[in-house]
């Protein structure tokens, strides 16, 4: 969560300490991309049997890639320093090394137009996100308490956010006792045989994952997206496919064995979104969560298997997240119910159709 400028002094070394940047920019990028797909693989090691501490996994990928990106910068600036000598041993004066050194600087501004000129996409996202005060003015500074409650004085902003959002998210909010809700939806929402369950389907989606499942799904990330709290986003597991793919399937073969899943795909970064301005309210923010890339990838297995049978699982009315429907058929339908109306008006209302509109609060 961006937190106010308090909280945020509190947390910068911890902040700064896992905070990881990636693609490492290179003038070689493949290069690169090799040297850190093969030191995590010497990094990474595992037991007799093939089972990964994942949680471990991810610390040593940060520890590499940091590793690889100061190995880098330091690369380039022993070169560059051995360059500047070689060009101006033959230099013996003052003057001379005033126009080299003026030279150098011409040569550096040429080569950033140059650069700036030739930059592609997403090298431009990238800048942006580098000089852009985004973080800045999304900083949450105040947060007051709604009437009738009362922050502890040692708070963070995060902490009264969820303080405020408990009683919308964090508490059941049914009128209804739950044995009597089961009662009611046994009686009155009876599910038709052909739309169960089968054991095929669930055999089909309990089965071992393979790494090909694996590899399409992260194959169907999009690059450019923010990470989760562990910081490696899109870009690394699809520049590091062949190394992760295996050890990502391994570990959902675990999950799906009834093993507890990684801490840290349990670990999400809560963003609260402004909905109405700079507000002192926690209401008037939405959050929205980062989470991990690695717990993405696995879910999108099982989601991917998932859309095999959910059409027969779910209704006709509804389109939405079913693979094959569109809402456009929604929407023909209740235009066609209205027109039907208001070519006979005097249908009665107890025989007239209705239009209900549902919606989270605060969603």
């Amino acid at each position: 969560m961006h937190l106010g400028r308090e909280d945020e002094l509190r947390q910068t070394n911890k902040k700064s300490s896992r905070r990881v940047k990636y693609p490492i920019h290179s003038s070689n990028p493949e290069r690169v991309k090799t040297e850190l797909q093969a030191e995590i693989v010497d990094d990474l090691v595992a037991d007799d049997e093939g089972n990964i501490e994942w949680d471990d996994v991810v610390k040593q990928c940060v520890k590499t890639i940091k590793r690889t990106a100061k190995r880098l910068k330091q690369r380039r600036y022993w070169r560059a320093k051995a360059r500047k000598k070689r060009e101006r041993a033959s230099i013996a004066t003052r003057r001379g090394l005033i126009e080299a050194s003026e030279d150098d600087a011409k040569v550096s501004s040429v080569l950033n137009a140059g650069h700036a000129l030739q930059r592609s996409n997403g090298s431009v996202r990238r800048r942006f996100r580098r000089v852009s005060v985004w973080e800045r003015d999304q900083t949450v500074s105040r947060i007051l308490p709604t009437p009738g409650t009362v922050f502890a004085p040692e708070s963070s902003i995060a902490d009264k956010f969820a303080q405020e959002w408990n009683d919308i998210q964090g508490r059941s909010h049914r009128t209804v006792p739950l044995h009597d809700l089961t009662c009611r939806l046994d009686e009155f929402a009876i599910v038709p045989t052909e739309r169960r369950v089968t054991d095929e389907h669930n055999a089909a989606l309990t089965a071992a994952m393979d790494v090909y499942e694996v590899v399409e799904s992260i194959r169907a990330l999009n690059r450019e997206k923010a990470a989760g709290p562990d910081g490696l986003n899109n870009d690394f597991y699809i520049d590091m496919e062949d190394v992760m793919a295996p050890i990502l399937t391994r570990v959902g073969n675990a999950i799906l064995n009834g093993e507890r899943p990684p801490q840290t795909f349990l670990e999400g970064l809560i963003i609260p979104l402004r909905k109405k301005g700079d507000s002192t309210s926690a209401m008037d923010y939405r959050p929205i969560t980062l989470l991990q890339t690695s717990y993405k990838i696995v879910a999108k297995v099982l989601a991917t298997r998932l859309q095999g049978f959910l059409g027969r699982l779910i209704g006709d009315s509804q389109q939405g997240f079913v693979h094959g429907r569109n809402m456009n058929k929604t929407v023909t339908m209740m235009l066609a119910h209205l027109k039907n109306a208001v070519a006979e008006p005097a249908v009665g209302l107890e025989d007239s159709a209705g239009v209900l509109l549902l919606d989270f609060k605060k969603a």
